[in-house]
């Protein structure tokens, strides 16, 4: 009895598909491009064709290419792979439709599958569409009954979301070793500077108390009065050395608290949205309905933990005064189409128009154009929360000393009682546990912190059941 075995396999580097002569031969020629020399089909032949359709069940695409490189066999992995059908493949030279980069010249990789009758590398190939795709390919050398090589047999595997994430995995590395640099430097700044204020404080108590020795060498009625008055900077200077401890203490807790939450919640949170991405793209195999849905669900609420990590990080570093802005001039017209953009598919998920008013006046201003454009994300997301019909209308207008940016909405509005709460963190208006609305409280009070920041503010008008309006006033400033 014939007994199957795979090409390209460890256990069978330049072994034929089967064991029997005839059935390996029969396969030979299937795979080569050469006819059965018989008009019956032999039951060799048919077990061949069997093994033929067989590959094309394999996930892995499967080629096969004369010594010269005329691609013979082509099966159905790969015409899901490269774009082009097994019709339009076979008889093309496999480097010239490919387009392949090797990694050693082709005359090597040659020489090297001829003598050692196996070659393994990983390949740049480009796919129909243009698109290029990374694989691994294992190719076993084919020969005949009298031992001359005929053929080469290639399985290759889609390894390009793998290198594309490994290759994101280490800029994230690089990104975090970065920001841990800066803020290593940030922080010996820092206490040298405390360093030197300590010292200078120190010569000033020096010197005071110099001052006070020698006034009482003369004028001895003075002694009590001195040592009241040297028991009083005593204490003073314990005071200070009180509050310049707590004040280290503290800032270290703001230190440590911001590199563990970054550490331990944003690396493994990270590490979780990658691979709940890569298990809904069913790289490694498919998945049922009810896995993909909660491997849906997995990835929304990561992405929604993810923000709320962000907002309280970046609500701490305003409030610690550690957020720098990095000034320069913005192009108002473009950030708002871009802001308008990020957020019109909510808006027709949910019916609402979105309309927009810039003053033509106006070309740029100068501002953060990142923190510029969180600001105008988080009116805008919150505009579309709260409006369950009508529109949403973003509105520019140059000042005299600056330029606003107004949101407005025609939703469910906001009571009297209630304007003082909107800018606090953590504060829901919608507090129940059964409310309407999901949130953290966090994106009004981060907007007005960094509008502050930008020696602006943000106001609100409201009325419930009327609709709110936003607006964000900068000043004009100068760059340095």
């Amino acid at each position: 009895m014939n007994t199957t075995r795979f090409l390209g396999s460890r256990s069978s580097h330049s072994r034929p598909i089967v064991s029997g002569v005839d059935s390996a031969s029969t396969m030979l020629e299937l795979l080569t491009g050469r006819r059965p020399t018989e008009r019956l089909l032999t039951p060799q032949t048919l077990m061949a064709q069997a093994q033929t359709q067989l590959l094309d069940l394999v996930h892995d695409s499967i080629l096969a290419f004369d010594i010269e490189g005329t691609i013979t066999f082509w099966n159905r992995a790969a015409e899901e792979l490269y774009g082009w059908t097994k019709a339009e493949a076979l008889g093309q030279h496999i480097y010239t439709l490919l387009k392949t980069e090797l990694p050693q010249p082709l005359a090597d990789s040659k020489v090297q599958i001829l003598q050692q009758g196996r070659w393994e590398k990983e390949l740049i190939r480009t796919r129909r569409d243009g698109t290029q795709v990374c694989v691994t390919s294992r190719r076993t050398l084919q020969r005949d009954g009298q031992g001359n090589p005929v053929a080469i047999l290639e399985i290759t595997h889609d390894v390009t979301d793998l290198r594309q994430l490994e290759g994101a995995l280490q800029q994230a590395h690089q990104n975090l070793q970065f920001c841990q640099i800066q803020q290593t430097q940030t922080l010996e700044a820092e206490n040298a500077a405390l360093k030197a204020e300590l010292l200078k404080r120190e010569r000033v108590e020096a010197e005071l108390r110099q001052r006070l020795e020698d006034q009482t060498a003369i004028a001895l009625c003075t002694a009590q009065s001195y040592e009241q008055l040297e028991q009083l900077i005593d204490s003073r200077t314990q005071e200070l050395e009180q509050a310049r401890q707590q004040a280290e203490t503290a800032n270290h807790a703001k230190s440590e608290f911001l590199a563990t939450m970054s550490h331990e919640l944003r690396t493994p949170l990270n590490a979780v949205l990658g691979l709940s991405q890569v298990l809904q793209q069913e790289i490694f195999g498919a998945l049922n309905p009810k896995q993909a849905e909660y491997i849906g669900h997995i990835r929304s609420s990561g992405e929604h933990l993810l923000l709320l990590i962000n907002d309280i990080l970046d609500l701490a570093k305003v409030e610690a005064g550690r957020e720098t802005l990095e000034l320069g001039p913005v192009v108002v017209n473009e950030l708002c189409h871009s802001c308008l953009s990020l957020i019109q598919e909510q808006a027709f998920q949910k019916g609402l128009e979105i309309l927009s008013q810039i003053d033509p006046a106006i070309d740029t201003c100068i501002a953060d154009e990142r923190r510029l454009r969180q600001m105008l994300l988080n009116l805008l997301s919150n505009a579309i929360k709260f409006t369950p019909t009508g529109n949403i209308t973003l509105l520019v207008q140059a000042q005299t000393e600056g330029i606003t940016f107004t949101v407005a909405d025609t939703g469910i509005g906001i009571g009297t009682e209630q304007l003082s709460l909107l800018f606090q963190p953590f504060q829901q208006l919608d507090c129940q546990l059964n409310r309407q609305y999901i949130g953290t409280g966090l994106g009004l009070a981060l907007t007005r912190n960094l509008a502050r920041l930008h020696g602006g503010d943000v106001t609100v008008e409201s009325s419930l059941g009327e609709g709110s309006r936003f607006t964000i006033y900068l000043p004009d400033l100068a760059q340095d």
